[in-house]
């Protein structure tokens, strides 16, 4: 018994402290264990980019169909069309909503450019959702924005590879399991 006062009266002389600290302009908030996790949870969710938080196969495409195409160097309006073109034939999207869908990818991607090493962190969210049309469709998307400029820098070409190695890794060929 006299051990659980004790305790008790500790707690009570550490809310009186921790109190009069905050009187004095003392900040000890960050010694919440709940504020603590609340904050690094915040923190993680929101230092991810937001190209790798796409959850969505179409916008996970688009985004990648933008990306080949900003390998070429500055965007032209040829590309821009011939890109929303793209969209409406392989994403089956309207007019309008292919436009928001290039409006959104050039958001997202901005002037960065992706990298091949990239590419597994853009499909770690969606790669469950890819069914094999799927992934044939993102595959085709990806070469015909290739070929929308008649030069196909190395870039271009290392993101349709990094893409056709991540889904190989993710669901191999049946054939390959077989033996000899």
């Amino acid at each position: 018994m006299g051990i659980l006062l004790e305790i008790l009266g500790l707690l009570v002389a550490f809310m009186i402290a921790a109190k009069a600290l905050k009187q004095a302009g003392i900040d000890i908030g960050w010694l919440n264990p709940f504020t603590f996790f609340h904050r690094r949870a915040w923190r993680n969710k929101v230092s991810v980019a937001p190209l790798y938080c796409l959850d969505h196969p179409v916008d996970v495409a688009a985004a990648m169909g933008m990306a080949v195409v900003q390998h070429t160097g500055t965007t032209t309006a040829e590309q821009k069309q011939g890109l929303i073109a793209l969209y409406s034939k392989h994403l089956s999207a309207s007019a309008d909503e292919a436009q928001k869908l290039w409006i959104a990818s050039s958001h997202l991607l901005g002037k960065k450019l992706v990298e091949a090493n990239e590419v597994a962190d853009i499909f770690a969210r969606t790669a469950d959702k890819f069914s094999g049309y799927h992934k044939d469709t993102l595959l085709a998307l990806l070469r015909d924005a290739a070929a929308l400029d008649a030069n196909t820098p190395p870039g271009q070409q290392g993101l349709i590879e990094a893409t056709q190695q991540f889904f190989a890794r993710r669901q191999p060929d049946p054939q390959s399991w077989k033996t000899p």
